[in-house]
């Protein structure tokens, strides 16, 4: 087959959406499928996870990606890509997130190619998104031109309007097993981890004013917050108003984050809203036990409470309580931590690629 995937932008974006896309490229590419990727970038452009050499990726060039472009750029950018999709045979196209599916399906406008939309997030996205009524209307209807429509988890589905929901196709994304590798003498290593863009949905200021109220109390423990984003700044700012410079550290952005897995106890996740939370699901199979929001949907699929982690109401002082009690429990953390590698192996690469090439290739046989 030859598969097309429409993504807004890919230039060093560390994001989950970008990861799970380009590890689904990769997996199809080696599977014998030509695979292309038709992106907002520059020509320039160095995607931060590695894409395979054999995808044939599209740069547009055409304005700034991360800007709002006029309806001239607009024509352009849908014009390249047609003539990308008329010259290489495309046989299915999947756009990730509303923008990237709708840019495809006028790009293929009457050429008679299934499209499919991938949702990326959770359905309950809005209550934490500003965006006018009528762009959540037009983001959730539109999704009626789709062939298919892809979604994470299956308590998804019930959330999307009567009409759609018989294109779902539920197909969650790959967890890879991890060796238990963490050394004797780091049994007990006293540092809580959290990875995640620096931003409002992923909640590092909850997070830093939560862990202030359990570092009064066991001043040896340290948090350790991996990524970059927007927030970067004031979240620092914040760590020194509250006096924690020597106990929150900032790593940035990390390639290769499983060293981090390894060395850490506890995986802290106050994320408000999530699509699949990868993260999440790169921690419990590392053995991480693991602290959420009940509330949140993702971490609440992943996370069973007092089995492989624990959940907790969206405050600070439920939060806190929640990482004092795997503190001082160090055997409750012994048996969370095999939970938490349980979990994951319904998630195994095989499986879920497997359902994601049968998924390809029934749509190009109907």
């Amino acid at each position: 087959m030859n598969i097309l995937f429409v993504c807004r932008k890919f230039d060093n974006v560390a994001g989950g959406m970008e990861k799970m896309s380009i590890a689904i490229m990769n997996e199809m590419q080696s599977r014998g499928h030509q695979v292309g990727l038709v992106t907002w970038d520059y020509e320039n452009a160095v995607p931060h996870y590695k894409l395979s050499k054999g995808v044939k990726w599209l740069k547009l060039n055409l304005g700034n990606p991360d800007e709002k472009a006029s309806w001239g750029l607009r024509y352009k950018r849908l014009k390249n890509c047609r003539e990308y999709i008329k010259n290489n045979n495309v046989d299915v196209i999947i756009g990730f997130q509303g923008g990237g599916f709708l840019f495809g399906y006028i790009s293929a406008l009457f050429l008679g190619i299934p499209c499919v939309a991938a949702e990326r997030v959770s359905p309950d996205t809005w209550k934490h998104v500003r965006k006018k009524i009528s762009n959540r209307i037009l983001d959730t209807y539109f999704l009626i031109f789709a062939t298919r429509i892809t979604v994470q988890f299956k308590s998804y589905v019930n959330y999307y309007p009567l009409i759609i929901r018989k294109k779902i196709t539920c197909i969650p994304n790959p967890i890879y097993p991890q060796e238990f590798c963490k050394k004797e003498n780091n049994s007990n290593s006293k540092i809580m981890l959290n990875v995640g863009r620096l931003c409002p949905q992923k909640n590092q200021q909850f997070l830093i004013k939560a862990f202030k109220i359990v570092v009064d109390e066991f001043p040896d423990w340290k948090l350790v917050i991996v990524g970059d984003g927007q927030d970067e700044e004031y979240l620092k700012e914040l760590t020194k108003k509250l006096g924690l410079v020597e106990s929150v550290v900032f790593t940035g952005a990390v390639k290769n984050v499983f060293d981090l897995y390894d060395e850490a106890e506890i995986f802290v996740f106050p994320s408000i809203f999530e699509g699949f939370p990868n993260a999440l699901s790169e921690a419990l199979a590392h053995g991480l036990p693991s602290i959420g929001f009940q509330e949140t949907f993702g971490v609440n699929e992943l996370i069973t409470d007092q089995m492989n982690g624990v959940l907790t109401e969206n405050n600070e002082d439920s939060f806190s309580e929640a990482i004092k009690y795997l503190i001082i429990n160090e055997k409750v953390r012994r048996q969370m931590s095999e939970s938490a590698r349980q979990t994951v192996e319904k998630y195994a690469p095989e499986n879920i690629f497997n359902q994601w090439d049968i998924f390809f290739k029934n749509i190009k046989n109907k």
